[in-house]
Order: structure tokens, then C-alpha cells, then sequence
């Protein structure tokens, strides 16, 4: 039995971990009640203080990647501190240590929760991103007003607009998707209501917003999921269902090319995907100019960096920042800094590569961060990959032994 007062903590740790006490407080604001106050306090400190108490009484406190996370945590802080200070960018300080604080820390605390509450924190997750999902749609057709979303205009035409990133959600709902396939290879489908539904409506209900934002990571994220999915199942088929699922392709990329070609093309994300270029114009920055700007600091400077937030600034007019994490990584702190990072990131979300080898939801989950790496920074979402990878060790051990 799961005991109800962990069950509430992890619920709330969720919340603020999926962003899910933003988009509430925005619903409940513009319904006439005031912002809730103190809500790092309410939906992460208290509950995680609470689960954490319980494993010190129940003398079951756990760590995981304790050294490793301390030396990324000290590397970090004395490049920034005493190497950059003098330079930096005080919006940005210690912007990407802040981040990982977080991500560490509530893995931590969903660890000492018991992996038995796996399965129930995966399913919280997707009900919680469902909820961010659908309050999103809500705003987008004017029944509520959450952030204050419009078609966008200018440099954002064809997509939408709005007072908070969307790309987030779209990373979330894709997440969220993964979730759903995990929980069906555990053998835990999830469903609304005690009722199973179609993971194609699942599916379906996030590319809806991917495709209103035109979101090509977040497109790419689910592309790379499909096909880790494809072959996983194609690793369990037989040879007759193999045959009929390699026509089934080659059908519908015959299709998709040659009839519904025109109709593909005036999507946007996808005319966004195929218009990625190295050019600056106007509010989108070149992703590839963005890697140049970051490896020309990198060459200047490989053993200490230029700082996080230098280390796309300087050497390409227009071009402050980068979204790809790797030449990101190297331009701030060098060469130890990056090996140190990746070191952190492989044993938080992979662990070894014989564990790669043979589980699926340990591939995807590492897939999955180095996929969002070419794009996006981490974010809190991590801790439950992080989670889930710890579930699945603990799993395979026992499995092991028995």
C-alpha cells in the first residue's frame, strides 16, 4: 500500500517541478482570487523537507551520484564566482548551477519517496502536463486567460504568442508522451478515469499545440520517439508482422511524398525545420550561428571558458546566447568543465552503457536529453528521467537476483 501522505508530497513536488502551480495561480488570478505567496515554500520545500524526514525516521535516506553532482556543483561555482564574476552577465548568474539544484534535489527527493511510488509518479506526471496542456487550449480558443496566448505576428507568424515560453509545454506534453509508452512496456498503461484510452489520442492532443506553436524541437523530440518505439516493437514482432510493417512504410512514405507532399510542406513547423539556416534575421537567432559564436569563444579559450552567460557573446554580431547545449557547455568553462558536465549528465540519465544496451525506457531517456541538448537548456523535468533511470536500475537488479 502506498501511504497517502507521500502520495500528497510527491503530488505537490510534481506540481511545481511541471509548472502545473504557475499555470493554476494564473487560472485562479484571473478568476478573481490572488497570487498564492510562498509557493517554492508550499509545493517543493515543505514536501520534499517532509519525504526526506520520513527516510531519516524510517533510516532508509539515499543518495545517488552524490560526488559526482558535488564536483560539476564546485566546478561550476568557482568558475563563475572567481574566474567570470568580473565579466558576467548579473541577470544570468549561476543560472545554469540554479538550474541543476533544483533537478538534482527533487530527484533526490522522489528517490527517498520508495521506488514502489514509481508508477505513481509517472502517471501524476501525465495527468499534471495533461492539465498544463489543457488550460493552454483553453486560453488559445478564449475560454480562460492563462498567458495570454494570440497568433503571432511578424517573426512569429504561423505561430503563437505568448507572455511564457510555450516551447516548455510542448517539451512537457512530449514527455508526457514517452511517460505513456513506458508506462505500456512496464505493463501499467495509463488511463483517465480508470478507463484505457488510445495512446494515438494521447499523441494526438500533443502534437495539436506543437503544431499551433510550430515547436520544431519539441517536433523533434517526438520524431526521435517514434522511431525508438518502432524499434523496440520491431525487436518483439515476428517475421510476417515485420514484412507487413516495412510495406506499411514504404507505403506511406509514398504517400506523404507524392500526395499529401504540397499539404506537408505548408505546415509550419515543418517550412521551420526545412528554413533552419546560419543567418540572423530579425528575432531568430542562427542555431548554427550560435554553435560558430560559442566554439570561436571555446578556441580562445579552452581550458577556462569565457562564462555561461559570455559564452555566445562577442565574436558574431547579433548573436547573446546559444541553445545547444554542447558548444554552450565548452565555450563557458573549456574542456574540463564539459567533460565534468557530461560525466554528470551519463550517470544521471544513462549510468552505464551495458544498462543502455538493454533497456528501452534507459534509452529513450538518455536519447531524449541529448536530442533536447541541441535545443533547449535543462529544465526541472529532468529529476523525474532522472527518477525513472533509478527506477529501472533498482527494477533490472532485482529482476537479476531473484
Amino acid at each position: 500500500m502506498l501511504n497517502s501522505k507521500i502520495k500528497a508530497a510527491i503530488v505537490l513536488i510534481l506540481i511545481f517541478t511541471l509548472n502545473s502551480n504557475f499555470w493554476f495561480s494564473e487560472l485562479f488570478h484571473n478568476l478573481g482570487f490572488p497570487y498564492l505567496r510562498f509557493q517554492k515554500v508550499i509545493f517543493f520545500f515543505l514536501p520534499g523537507v517532509y519525504i526526506i524526514g520520513s527516510a531519516i525516521k524510517n533510516n532508509r535516506l539515499i543518495g545517488s551520484n552524490v560526488v559526482v553532482v558535488f564536483l560539476f556543483f564546485l566546478f561550476n561555482f568557482i568558475l563563475e564566482k572567481y574566474v567570470h564574476y568580473e565579466s558576467y552577465n548579473s541577470s544570468y548568474s549561476f543560472d545554469l548551477l540554479e538550474r541543476w539544484v533544483y533537478i538534482y534535489l527533487t530527484f533526490i527527493i522522489l528517490i527517498n519517496s520508495g521506488i514502489k511510488y514509481g508508477i505513481f509518479i509517472l502517471n501524476t506526471t501525465i495527468t499534471l502536463v495533461l492539465c498544463n496542456l489543457t488550460l493552454i487550449y483553453l486560453d488559445y480558443f478564449g475560454i480562460v486567460n492563462v498567458a495570454e496566448i494570440a497568433k503571432g505576428s511578424s517573426g512569429f507568424e504561423g505561430r503563437l504568442s505568448s507572455k511564457f515560453n510555450l516551447n516548455l509545454v510542448n517539451d512537457l506534453s512530449v514527455f508526457s508522451v514517452y511517460c505513456i509508452f513506458w508506462l505500456k512496456s512496464i505493463g501499467a498503461p495509463y488511463s483517465v478515469f480508470k478507463r484505457h484510452i488510445p495512446n494515438v489520442i494521447f499523441l494526438a492532443y500533443s502534437l495539436g499545440l506543437i503544431m499551433l506553436q510550430a515547436s520544431r524541437g519539441s517536433f523533434l523530440l517526438l520524431v526521435v520517439g517514434a522511431i525508438l518505439y518502432s524499434i523496440y516493437i520491431w525487436r518483439s514482432m515476428n517475421y510476417s508482422n515485420k514484412i507487413l510493417m516495412l510495406l506499411g512504410i514504404i507505403v506511406s512514405t509514398f504517400f506523404i511524398q507524392n500526395i499529401l507532399g504540397d499539404v506537408i510542406n505548408e505546415i509550419t513547423v515543418v517550412n521551420r525545420l526545412q528554413e533552419t539556416s546560419i543567418k540572423v534575421d530579425g528575432e531568430e537567432e542562427g542555431r548554427l550561428t550560435q554553435i560558430l559564436a560559442t566554439m570561436e569563444n571555446f578556441n580562445n579559450h579552452p581550458f577556462i571558458g569565457v562564462g555561461y552567460s559570455n559564452a555566445a557573446s562577442g565574436s558574431k554580431h547579433g548573436i547573446s546566447r546559444s541553445n545547444f547545449q554542447y558548444s554552450q557547455i565548452l565555450a563557458s568553462g573549456g574542456i574540463f568543465f564539459f567533460i565534468t558536465y557530461f560525466i554528470m549528465v551519463f550517470k544521471l540519465f544513462c549510468h552505464s552503457i551495458q544498462l543502455f544496451k538493454v533497456d528501452y525506457i534507459v534509452k529513450s531517456i538518455f536519447i531524449f536529453v541529448l536530442t533536447l541538448f541541441i535545443f533547449r537548456r535543462p529544465e526541472s523535468f529532468f529529476a523525474i528521467m532522472a527518477f525513472m533511470l533509478y527506477y529501472r536500475r533498482v527494477q533490472l537488479i532485482k529482476k537479476k537476483s531473484a
